[in-house]
């Protein structure tokens, strides 16, 4: 049994997460698929998360095996079912994070990590203590319960959360979680009220804040919909919001989920796009991205050139620029893309691009 600041962890029997299965987990393993040592698939620089998030230098992401919701489309199922994965130590946990941060990592990126959320929190504050001193990003499904979130205060930083499905009948389709989006929106809250507004750096490096992180499923577009509006209504500005259009096909969809075995179709990012000009009539470009994050968006830089208050030259002289010069980069896998925006007048808008990770780089683990 181990005491946190607002709650304690039976490991025997584990109710961490919103399925509280109860499992004993340090004889076996629970609804997350694993036990109650860490299981880690990855650490290295990641260079494709959100252009604030990895910056030049590359975010320092640490891979957690396991998962509490198991999506049915999930792309990374064998990190997620635990299957793919090394065992580690706490201490080499921490030394993991001072070495992504010797390696000029802008922050610590924790991915799916809520299932060892004790060992994770006493991990990182023995770091600090050790000299880690860059910002820590807790990447999630969105899928947690609000006293976990509550139990991050003052350890993370920047939140990234998923915000999956906007239907509990979607949520129960394809993650046997129809409790997903009343979950979700309370864990949500709690994250923005603990960051307060986002703040950025001079290198326009976000420090704190929230992004959450929408994945357009193929043929469920008016849910994407709704979930973005959720999300403009309930929080403004408060938010960054980042739509995904990366969703891969996984083999044998199709057998179960005829609906999921097309790619999620690009006029769909610019249907959602366009629903966005309906409530903001002016979105400032984000200046400072490389050039390689605007090999896709073309159509995306039209669309806000159209907006009133733009002006009329850069659709005329930078986005052919733009576009010319993207057209001989080297891709080192098949290229998914998403674009993530701060829905306020005046206020950041992101492009990123986001690539499949199945071409070999360098592991810490």
């Amino acid at each position: 049994m181990e005491e946190n600041k607002h709650f304690t962890i039976d490991w025997t029997n584990c109710r961490l997460c919103p399925r509280e299965c109860g499992a004993d987990r340090t004889s076996g393993f629970g609804a997350c698929k694993v036990g109650n040592t860490i299981t880690a698939a990855r650490a290295a620089l990641h260079m494709w998360e959100e252009p604030c998030i990895s910056g030049d230098e590359g975010s320092g992401a640490v891979f957690f095996s396991g998962c509490n919701l198991g999506c049915v489309y999930c792309q990374n199922r064998e990190i997620a079912l635990g299957h793919s994965g090394r065992t580690i130590t706490q201490d080499r946990l921490c030394e993991i994070y001072m070495e992504l941060q010797e390696k000029k990592a802008n922050n610590i990126n924790l991915v799916t990590a809520g299932h060892y959320l004790p060992i994770v929190i006493e991990s990182i504050k023995r770091a600090r203590k050790s000299g880690l001193t860059i910002p820590i990003v807790y990447n999630s499904s969105g899928y947690e319960k609000v006293e976990a979130i509550e139990a991050l205060d003052g350890i993370v930083d920047i939140f990234l959360p998923d915000f999956k499905y906007i239907s509990s009948e979607m949520a129960a389709r394809y993650s046997n979680a129809p409790d997903y989006p009343e979950v979700a929106k309370r864990a949500l809250a709690q994250m923005v009220k603990q960051t307060g507004d986002a703040k950025f750096d001079e290198r326009d490096m976000m420090k704190r804040g929230v992004i959450v992180r929408h994945l357009i499923l193929p043929g469920h577009i008016k849910e994407s919909k709704e979930a973005i509006r959720y999300l403009y209504e309930t929080y403004g500005d408060q938010i960054y919001i980042s739509i995904m259009n990366q969703y891969t096909p996984m083999p044998g969809i199709e057998k179960r989920f005829k609906i999921l075995a097309a790619r999620s179709r690009r006029r769909n990012m610019m249907r959602l796009w366009t629903m966005q000009l309906i409530w903001v009539w002016k979105m400032d470009l984000y200046k400072k991205v490389r050039l390689q994050r605007k090999a896709l968006f073309h159509s995306l830089m039209i669309q806000d050139c159209d907006a009133p208050g733009a002006r009329s030259h850069e659709r005329a002289g930078l986005l052919e620029t733009w576009w010319n010069a993207s057209k001989d980069l080297h891709k080192p896998s098949t290229p998914c893309y998403g674009f993530t925006f701060k829905p306020s007048f005046g206020r950041l808008f992101v492009l990123t691009p986001r690539y499949t990770w199945s071409y070999p780089w360098h592991c810490l683990l």
